[in-house]
Parts: C-alpha cells; sequence; structure tokens
C-alpha cells in the first residue's frame, strides 16, 4: 500500500482541485486556443485531453510543481502523485523533480512509475487509474510499446480495438453504427500504414462482428478498462520500465579483469514480474525490434546488459546513495567496498536514470530518502524534511 503526506507547492498551496474529470483551470488553455505571448508558457502533452495544453511557467516553478498543479486540475490526488513525471516529447528522458521546464518547450505529463499490477491504480486513485488508460491507450494506438509485435499479435490487438470501441460505447453513449463509421480512429497507426487493403478489410469484418456480438451486453466501464490494462500489462510487462545505454568498466570473467570499458544497456525491474509470453524483443521504454529480451525477470533489480545477457548488479534496499560526477554515475551499494560507476553520453539521460532509481526507492524503500541529494531533489521532500515532517509510520508506507 502507498502511504505518504502531501505537502503542495508553494505556488499552488492555494488552489484546490478540480471537480469534474478532464476539465482545467485557467492555467491550461489548448494549444494555440491562446492568443496572447506563449513566452512563458511550456506545452503538456495530456493524454486524457489527447492534446498538448498550454501551461505557465515561471523561472522558479519545478517539474514537480507542474505534475502538482497537473494532478489537481485533473482531479489526481496526492496519495499517488509521486508516481507521474514530465517526459520531454519526442525523447525517451523524463525531468528530475527539481528541474525547471523550459518556456517555449513540449513535455508528456505521464504515469511513470509502475505498481505490481496496475488496474490496481482503480483502488488508489480513479482518476490517475483512469488517465493511464489513455496514455496506454495512445501508446497502443501510436505503435509506441515496443514489446508488442504488431505481426505476430495481430488477433490479440484486434482484441483490443473491440475493447476500445465497447469502451467507448458503454462511456460515452456511443451507437456501434457511430463506431462502425469511425472504425480507422481505433486501429493501431502501424496496421493502417503497414498492412494490405485485403487485411485491413478481414480486420474490419472482425472486428464488427466481434462488437456486434457484446453490443448488448452490461458491462461496467472500469472492468472494460481494467481487462484492457491487464491483458497488455501481460503482453507487454516491460511497458513502463526505462531502458538507457551508458559504458561500464568490464565485468570480471573467471576471475580476469579486462581494462577499460564495455558499452552496455541498463535498466531496473522494480519487482518479479515473469513474462507471460514468448521472449521476442524490446524490454523497455525506448527499446526497438530485436532488443536483449530479459530472461530472468523472476529477478527484480538494477541490470545491465553485457555479453548476451542481462545481468543483475543489486536490489533497490541495496542501493545506499548516488554520486554523480559530471557524466559518471557511482553507485554505492551494499556489501560492496567499490563504488559501481556508469559513464552517460548525455545530461538529460543521466538525470532520467538517477531520478528513476531514487522514486522507485521513495516508492518502495524509503519515502522521506532521495537517493541523489544535492545533486537531484524532491522540492516537496526538502519542504517537509524543513518543517521536521516525518511522514508515515510504520510498515505500510513502501507502496510496492
Amino acid at each position: 500500500m502507498l502511504s505518504a503526506v502531501f505537502v503542495p507547492s508553494e505556488r499552488s498551496a492555494s488552489s484546490e482541485p478540480t471537480a469534474a474529470e478532464g476539465t482545467v483551470r485557467s492555467t491550461m488553455s489548448d494549444d494555440g486556443a491562446n492568443s496572447g505571448s506563449s513566452s512563458n508558457k511550456c506545452q503538456v502533452y495530456v493524454y486524457l485531453r489527447e492534446s498538448f495544453v498550454d501551461v505557465p511557467v515561471t523561472e522558479d516553478d519545478t517539474c514537480e510543481d507542474i505534475c502538482s498543479d497537473l494532478c489537481q486540475q485533473l482531479g489526481i490526488g496526492p496519495l499517488v502523485q509521486l508516481l507521474v513525471g514530465l517526459r520531454i516529447h519526442e525523447e525517451r528522458w523524463f525531468l528530475p523533480p527539481s528541474a525547471r521546464p523550459q518556456a517555449g518547450k513540449k513535455y508528456e505529463f505521464r504515469v511513470r512509475f509502475k505498481i505490481p499490477k496496475l488496474s490496481h491504480l482503480k483502488a488508489l486513485d480513479r482518476k490517475l487509474f483512469n488517465y493511464y488508460y489513455y496514455q496506454l491507450r495512445h501508446d497502443l494506438l501510436q505503435s509506441k510499446i515496443p514489446e508488442i509485435e504488431y505481426d505476430e499479435y495481430k488477433n490479440k490487438i484486434l482484441g483490443y480495438v473491440v475493447n476500445d470501441m465497447y469502451r467507448k460505447m458503454v462511456e460515452d453513449g456511443v451507437s456501434v453504427a457511430d463506431l462502425k463509421r469511425t472504425y480507422e480512429d481505433y486501429i493501431p497507426r502501424k496496421i493502417n500504414k503497414e498492412h494490405s487493403l485485403l487485411f485491413f478489410n478481414w480486420a474490419r469484418t472482425k472486428v464488427f462482428n466481434s462488437l456486434n456480438k457484446i453490443s448488448n451486453r452490461e458491462h461496467d466501464v472500469d472492468y472494460v478498462k481494467t481487462v484492457y490494462i491487464d491483458d497488455i500489462d501481460n503482453l507487454a510487462p516491460g511497458y513502463l520500465y526505462e531502458e538507457y545505454n551508458g559504458h561500464i568498466p568490464y565485468p570480471e570473467e573467471d576471475g580476469h579483469l579486462k581494462p577499460g570499458k564495455c558499452r552496455v544497456k541498463i535498466k531496473f525491474v522494480p519487482y518479479a514480474q515473469p513474462s507471460s509470453k514468448p521472449a521476442k524483443g524490446g524490454g523497455g521504454n525506448g527499446s526497438k525490434k530485436g532488443a536483449p529480451k530479459d530472461e530472468s525477470e523472476e529477478q527484480p533489480g538494477l541490470k545491465v546488459f553485457y555479453s548476451r545477457e542481462w545481468r543483475h548488479v543489486a536490489n533497490i534496499d541495496e542501493i545506499f546513495t548516488i554520486l554523480v560526477d559530471n557524466l559518471t554515475v557511482n553507485i554505492s551499494i551494499q556489501d560492496q567496498s567499490n563504488l559501481y560507476s556508469i559513464d552517460f553520453g548525455s545530461q538529460t539521460e543521466l538525470d532520467s536514470f538517477v531520478t528513476c532509481l531514487a522514486g522507485y526507492y521513495r516508492l518502495m524503500c524509503k519515502w522521506t530518502v532521495y537517493l541523489c541529494k544535492p545533486y537531484l531533489y524532491s522540492p516537496s521532500l526538502n519542504r517537509l524534511t524543513d518543517i521536521k515532517c516525518h511522514g508515515p509510520i510504520g510498515n505500510q508506507s513502501p507502496m510496492m
């Protein structure tokens, strides 16, 4: 269970959450709707609205401030706000909580951190559960889930299409006839672009027949979304995992150490979740078709891919602290005398990696500890520390 004490950001301390789902305060406006100057605004993609919104920013606003405001405006409660973040648009990397979003830049407001069973978001916060559904739906339609190979899982994907159309019918009262007219809106982009007209006509017939069969059923919309979320999570368990590239000293092989450094892939698997499908390609955020698959996800933790296999580095609770020296991350690990060093190619990628580990540590181990202070930090956690707030007490504070 997740338990947390929330201190609102200074810029939003007097703000009240919006009652209606999908409505926002005047601080957010649709892309292009405001004719005023955009010099002091960034644009953030909100999946629930399926569009970018203008978000005012000042030089003092942090990423965490923006996320807190967006959560309040979308009715997402403080209990789950540690799960979200801002990702740089058209990139794979997330901003640190303490980063200053830049005016004129584009970002994506996303559920970043994974809980053991994603459909359980409904019990934690219905608004975030709903938001995650639309994020997942967007990424499936835009063919941005690398683990789902469309040629192999065509029937599965058509099932998701039927589920999505049925959800639209139940949630918004859209007729079957109207759904059939807008059928292409529910087909993943990759299928639309790469498959023949013959396949497309076959798929349409299959979807329409399935939709006709279930149209008279009376399923709850949350049940429909839960089935969608759980099934995709089983098919693509690494959907929310983040994969990075770096260089490490050559690992010891049969007692021998090779001088120099080698290129590796890096990822953090938060908990045991063996895949329910055959290992194919793509293990995480940003993976590509044919990328190495982790065959041993029953062992969670920080891992590197070297010599054709994923190698375990440390469990999250074995990490003591993270130090940063230019583009090198040095990780202090329990029972290891030497720091574990990783070189990164850019500051943006390094910061995203560090905040990935730091975020999961807060969620899974001790939420009052940020692993990489003072280089990176959580502004709200600093405010809690300043007022000597001790936070949750007992064993129920970690969420995983």
